[in-house]
């Protein structure tokens, strides 16, 4: 790839959570009902809902870390974990900014959600095939792990 080994290691580092947020982010948004609530409930749905599951995520790793060092980690230090912004919740960019088009005025929900189906199907195919493209994966099968997530992602 022509990635420095800096943005690669930002992208391998960020591609899994990238993916699964997004697939989060697909069920969230399908689960609201139809015809969608107002703009700026969506947005802050999206918003909480995924912050929310990034804090989960968290949490249950530092119960991992502390079962498998057979330590206990302090509150204080656990609250700095859960705290800190996940890249589970990045994936509400796309979202929130269509979203947020929408809550101006610029275009309509309709549109939104339109605009953030595929933006959200595009974000799994980046994702997909970046990862397997940093694990040594060639073009061809990259692309299929790229379909394979949003097709996962669709399903879900």
């Amino acid at each position: 790839m022509l990635l420095t080994k800096r943005q690669s290691e930002f992208l391998a580092g960020i591609s899994g959570k990238m993916i699964y947020g997004t697939i989060i982010l697909g069920a969230v948004l399908g689960s609201i009902s139809d015809p969608l609530p107002g703009n700026l409930r969506v947005i802050v749905t999206v918003f909480f809902s995924l912050y929310l599951v990034s804090v989960a995520s968290a949490f249950a790793q530092s119960i991992d870390h502390d079962m498998a060092t057979r330590t206990i980690t302090r509150w204080a230090e656990k609250g700095r974990m859960l705290l800190k912004p996940g890249w589970i919740a990045a994936s509400t960019v796309v979202p929130i900014t269509f979203f947020g088009f929408a809550l101006a005025g610029l275009i309509s929900q309709e549109s939104a959600a339109t605009a953030t189906r595929y933006g959200l199907v595009a974000e799994l195919v980046f994702f997909g095939f970046v990862s397997r493209r940093l694990s040594g994966g060639a073009i061809l099968p990259s692309i299929v792990t790229g379909l394979s997530a949003a097709l996962l992602g669709y399903v879900v």
